[in-house]
């Protein structure tokens, strides 16, 4: 048998962690569609600017997402195509668990 490596183990459930939060998945959903700004997304969410902040801060640090400078806002999208194909997987997944009941 083998075990992943500890460092990967360790990095994987950070990735993870942070996928598992309601809100943080809302964010990469929206995200899915087009880039937006902190404030476009506390309108839709409705929720403030210092939480999405910091929701956005923690899943740019797992990579998830990335950012660029637009004029005085930053603009967040999806960091690549990964992130899109496991959303798209795990929605598929659990729609199919939930037929087979």
């Amino acid at each position: 048998m083998h075990l992943l490596d500890k460092d990967i183990q360790e990095t994987m459930t950070e990735f993870f962690k942070a996928l598992a939060h309601p809100n943080r998945l809302q964010i990469l959903f929206l995200l899915r569609n087009k880039e937006l700004s902190v404030t476009e997304i506390c309108e839709v969410m409705e929720l403030e600017q210092s939480y999405i902040s910091h929701q956005l801060k923690n899943l740019k640090n797992t990579n998830l997402i990335n950012r660029y400078r637009d004029g005085k806002q930053m603009k967040y999208f999806l960091s690549d195509n990964h992130v899109i194909d496991l959303l798209d997987l795990t929605k598929a997944h659990l729609k199919e668990e939930n037929c087979n009941e």
